[in-house]
C-alpha cells in the first residue's frame, strides 16, 4: 500500500511540475508580448512627435513665404500716394498677416513627446 501512495504522490508531483512549467512558459510569453507592445508604442509616439515637429517646420516655411507675398502685395507702387483710409487699411492687413503667419515655436509646441 505504501508504494501505491508513493506512486500517486509522484504522479501528482509530476502534474504539478508540468502545470508550473506550462504556467511559467505562458507567463514568460505574456511578459514578452507586453514588453514588445510597449516598445512599439513608444517608438510610434516618438515617430509621431518627430513628424509633428517636421510638419510644424514646413508650415513655418509656408508662413514665411506668405509673409513675403503679402509684403510685396501691400506695397504701394512708387509715386502712388495713399489716402489716410488706405494707409489704415494696409496697416490693418499687415497686422492680420503678422497674426496669421507668425512662425510658431515648434519645439515648444510639441514638447513632451
Amino acid at each position: 500500500m505504501g508504494d501505491q501512495v508513493k506512486t500517486k504522490r509522484n504522479r501528482a508531483d509530476t502534474w504539478i511540475i508540468i502545470y508550473l512549467g506550462f504556467s511559467a512558459v505562458a507567463l514568460t510569453a505574456l511578459i514578452v508580448a507586453v514588453v514588445t507592445l510597449l516598445v512599439q508604442n513608444s517608438q510610434r509616439i516618438s515617430a509621431q512627435h518627430e513628424n509633428n515637429i517636421r510638419q510644424c517646420q514646413l508650415a513655418n516655411n509656408t508662413r514665411q513665404q506668405d509673409i513675403a507675398i503679402w509684403n510685396r502685395l501691400l506695397q504701394l507702387p512708387p509715386g502712388v500716394k495713399a489716402t489716410a483710409e488706405q494707409k489704415a487699411e494696409i496697416k490693418e492687413l499687415e497686422k492680420l498677416v503678422t497674426i496669421k503667419d507668425t512662425p510658431r515655436d515648434c519645439a515648444a509646441a510639441f514638447q513632451g513627446g
